[in-house]
């Protein structure tokens, strides 16, 4: 995945660059320095963020190219200029393709907030993450180098959940590991879910998000 500067990120989502810096700086993504002008902060750092300094000593800031369709900003930019941004578009413009894992496992679930997921275990979490009323997106693309889609996204605590359903599949254990590395390397904040969690929702969820202060019922 490539990084591209915020002239491009601006163009791609439709926006002009001083409003995308001005929407990046009220993420918490980047801050304003008054001696070298637009910083990344640490909340940038792990949506994959990286800054190159030229010879002015002022900073270039760079994404991943998947920050596109990052539920937070694009939301945010929604909000503030009042339009729909069609994230699937861009994503094809910039050539996104889906792995193996996702054309293996078709989205036949519908669960009760209208998505269709892959499994019976990942439509009754998704159904208690609604009954709950915590906001919640379902194979968000994390925004960093990696290929990397978690199975939920809680912009609440910034916290992405993964459930580990298939044990007895190599190439599924194999996704597994490359995974925990890029959550792990990314210092991005993780909640495993396993098939013994499935039955226990009610007492294992609301330990685990209360950890990232997401409180519920």
């Amino acid at each position: 995945m490539k990084n591209i500067s915020t002239v491009r990120l601006s163009s791609l989502l439709g926006t002009n660059r001083s409003d995308l810096l001005h929407y990046l700086s009220e993420l918490k993504w980047i801050r304003k320095s008054n001696t070298t002008g637009w910083r990344l902060t640490a909340r940038g750092r792990k949506k994959g963020g990286k800054e190159k300094k030229n010879l002015d000593n002022s900073f270039r800031i760079y994404f991943p190219e998947i920050i596109v369709s990052d539920e937070r900003l694009v939301s945010h930019i929604i909000a503030e200029e009042g339009r729909y941004i069609n994230v699937h578009e861009i994503l094809e413009i910039l050539g996104e393709s889906s792995d193996d894992y996702r054309k293996k496992f078709p989205t036949k679930y519908r669960t009760r907030d209208g998505h269709y997921v892959r499994s019976k275990a990942e439509a009754m979490i998704d159904n208690w993450l609604y009954e709950h009323y915590v906001i919640h997106a379902y194979e968000r693309r994390v925004p960093i180098a990696e290929n990397v889609f978690s199975d939920f996204y809680l912009p609440e605590g910034d916290v992405y959940i993964e459930y580990w359903g298939y044990e007895n599949d190599s190439k599924y254990l194999s996704n597994k590991k490359r995974k925990l590395k890029a959550y792990s390397d990314n210092e991005l904040e993780l909640i495993e879910l396993v098939d013994a969690d499935i039955e226990n929702l009610d007492d294992v969820l609301p330990k685990r998000l209360l950890e990232y202060g997401i409180r519920v019922n």
